[in-house]
Parts: structure tokens; C-alpha cells; sequence
């Protein structure tokens, strides 16, 4: 078993988790259910879509805005999201904006679309004074860090899909 894990690890580039999750990674996300948005990924209860042109966070969440009036730099909530996002990413190695910020003169975090943070899956050593923005870590696939919110990242556009 252990070797079986190894060669995933190696061929998709990050550890398997249960034997349902190791076979959603190995299909395509979903596509977004709204007709103008068919080239965006259902990611959780999410439209998403990652832009690979490097923003600064505040340049990336405006960029998602323009993209559709409900988008934000994508919220993560669960594993379940954390492990879809981690598709839609795919090996792209970068380190990628997503919607967490820290709050000024608090330890707190919040996300960009007003959500509360209730999900907390950080490299360990982080959160640090690094960094005001949340970004997922491309040397840890799917752990957030802190970033210099000043600094170019791809990013990753989200919004809620209706029924």
C-alpha cells in the first residue's frame, strides 16, 4: 500500500487522502452550471476559475469583480473545497492568491466575500507577520500562508452558483 501511495504522489504530485477523493482527483471538476460561465469549475458550492496572469491581491480581487458583480477571490470553508480547488490549481506550480486577509490591528482573518473565517488549514508555523494576505503554498498543495499583499501571485476568481 505504501508503494501504491508513493506512485500517486508521484504521478499527481501531492498525497492521496481517502480512496473516494484519490478517484474525484482523477475525473474533471464539474463545469459551472451557468451558461456564460461553462469555462469555470464547480469548486465546492463555487464557479471558479484560475487566472495564471500575476496580480497584486487587491489587482486580483478587482480582476474577479470585473470578471462577474458576485466574484471574489475564492473562500475556503472545508476540506472538500480545499481538495477541488487543489484540482482546478492542478501541478501549476505557483503560489496562488486566495480570498484570505487579516484583519488590520487583529490576529484575525477574514475572507474577501464578507464570509466569516471557520476553516483554518495553514502550513504549520503560520500564520506569520509575513504577510496580510492568504495565499495557497505551492511548497505545501492546499496549506495556506501569508504573503506581502504587494507581491504577484496567480489567482483564483469565485462566485456562489445559483440553483
Amino acid at each position: 500500500m505504501k508503494m501504491i501511495k508513493l506512485m500517486l504522489v508521484m504521478i499527481l504530485g501531492f498525497p492521496c487522502f481517502s480512496a473516494t477523493k484519490l478517484h474525484r482527483q482523477n475525473i474533471k471538476l464539474d463545469d459551472c452550471p451557468i451558461e456564460e460561465y461553462e469555462q469555470w469549475s464547480m469548486v465546492g458550492p463555487y464557479c471558479a476559475k484560475h487566472f495564471h496572469d500575476m496580480r497584486a491581491f487587491g489587482e486580483a480581487e478587482s480582476a474577479c469583480r470585473n470578471e462577474n458583480d458576485d466574484a471574489h477571490l475564492i473562500a475556503v470553508h472545508d476540506i472538500e473545497t480545499t481538495d477541488e480547488l487543489r484540482i482546478l490549481t492542478g501541478s501549476y506550480n505557483k503560489k496562488t492568491w486566495i480570498g484570505g486577509f487579516r484583519l488590520q490591528c487583529t490576529d484575525g482573518f477574514l475572507w474577501t466575500d464578507g464570509s466569516n473565517w471557520d476553516y483554518n488549514n495553514w502550513v504549520p508555523g503560520e500564520p506569520s507577520d509575513m504577510g496580510d494576505c492568504v495565499q495557497m503554498s505551492y511548497d505545501s498543495p492546499g496549506l495556506f500562508d501569508t504573503a506581502q499583499c504587494c507581491e504577484k501571485r496567480t489567482y483564483v476568481c469565485a462566485f456562489l452558483a445559483e440553483d
